[in-house]
């Protein structure tokens, strides 16, 4: 008994919300109009720092990489 009630009441895994919710505004963003701001800061490519080390990845580096 105790274990249907948990089943139906359990939440979904936090990273696993994150993701989807990423992905979700991912699809909203594609689907603007290229003029829009938004959407070209998504095509736009992140300028490497000076520091040293590996550049910093973009926003559509970081979807990619948790696919």
């Amino acid at each position: 008994m105790n274990k249907e009630i948990y089943n139906k009441f359990i939440s979904p895994y936090i990273l696993t919300v994150i993701k989807i919710c990423k992905l979700e505004w991912l699809g909203h963003v594609v689907r603007m109009d290229s003029e829009r701001m938004v959407h070209k800061l998504l095509e736009g490519e992140p300028e490497v720092g000076s520091k040293g080390g590996r550049p910093r990845l973009g926003w559509m580096g970081v979807v990619e990489i948790e696919k």
